[in-house]
């Protein structure tokens, strides 16, 4: 059973709060992490397509919250790497999906999919993250909220 993830209000990414941002919502499971979303022409590089930048965004995102569910602790990406296989492209739903492959060390190793309606990969990625100072998970925490309420978020949640 998947369930909804907080989200960091300012976030570009996930911010519900952010003029420009992305507004991504996240469900998660014992597989990964989840995202459905929908990009407009504001974020295109060329008519048609939306631009690298943005969509190293989307994956780097869900990988970084595939590391926080998982762990219930917070990662910072050290390394993302991505294969443009197809365009993404304006006002067409993508399904976003990330999960954690390998843990070596405090290093966890992620992978993720941009995939169309019609179940087509569009875009892969991997990336290594490191986690943050375990000082800095309870300031972290705090920023944290779910879009629909204005409860607490606690590690659980996560």
């Amino acid at each position: 059973m998947k369930k909804k993830l907080p989200c960091y209000h300012k976030c570009f990414a996930c911010g519900n709060k952010n003029p420009y941002g992305l507004k991504m919502v996240f469900s998660s499971d014992d597989k990964g992490v989840y995202s459905d979303i929908t990009l407009s022409e504001n974020y295109i590089g060329y008519e048609g397509y939306i631009h690298g930048g943005i969509i190293s965004t989307v994956v780097d995102e869900a990988m970084g919250w595939a590391c926080i569910s998982n762990k219930k602790k917070f990662y910072f990406t050290i390394e993302l790497s991505l294969k443009f296989l197809k365009p993404v492209q304006p006002n067409i739903q993508v399904h976003v999906s990330a999960r954690v492959v390998k843990e070596e060390g405090k290093i966890l190793y992620t992978a993720s999919e941009i995939v169309n309606n019609a179940g087509v990969v569009l875009v892969k990625s991997e990336a290594k993250f490191y986690p943050a100072k375990e000082g800095d998970n309870p300031k972290i925490l705090k920023y944290l909220s779910f879009v629909d309420s204005d409860r607490e978020v606690g590690i659980g949640d996560i």
